[in-house]
């Protein structure tokens, strides 16, 4: 995917993706492509200092409009059990995580780190490639992660985007 100066001044937009996509998209919508315990990817592991062998609640969407995926979503909470301030986005559901993440009586009581972008060939779980690139050159997708803390308890979010998105960023 070329890096045009458009899509990176999304990759670095600190407001809610979902509300900007939402603005070019108004049926934007969540598909859930998995959400269970699991093991995270080994740079997802070293970036939240997980023990090798550990699980974490890993949820997976795509953000969609129509029926065309635009942002595919990663969202990683290790320790995740009651207690850590992130269990309640067990029952999240179809709702978007910056829904909840970007709610004025919430966005004050976490921190956050800056955005590490990448524009990478890398093979995510539950993404049908085949899918992604039928009709495209190339399989460079730019993404962007960054981490959440709340209470010493991490949320590691990264986000996606896919070729069906490029038109969006003219």
């Amino acid at each position: 995917m070329l890096l045009t100066r458009n899509l990176e001044d999304w990759l670095f937009d600190p407001s809610s993706l979902t509300a900007k996509l939402r603005q070019k998209c108004p049926e934007l919508s969540v598909t859930i492509l998995s959400e269970k315990l699991e093991y995270p990817l080994p740079d997802e592991q070293q970036r939240l200092k997980m023990v090798a062998g550990e699980k974490a609640w890993i949820r997976i969407v795509t953000l969609t409009c129509g029926d065309l995926p635009l942002v595919y979503a990663r969202t990683i909470i290790p320790n995740f059990q009651p207690g850590n301030p992130w269990f309640s986005l067990k029952t999240l559901g179809h709702t978007p995580l910056g829904h909840v993440l970007f709610a004025k009586d919430i966005k004050n009581h976490y921190s956050r780190s800056e955005f590490e972008c990448q524009n990478q060939r890398k093979i995510w779980p539950y993404l049908d490639t085949k899918a992604v690139f039928s009709s495209k050159k190339g399989n460079r997708l730019a993404s962007r992660r960054c981490e959440f803390s709340k209470k010493g308890n991490s949320l590691l979010l990264t986000e996606v985007f896919l070729p069906n998105s490029l038109p969006l960023f003219d």
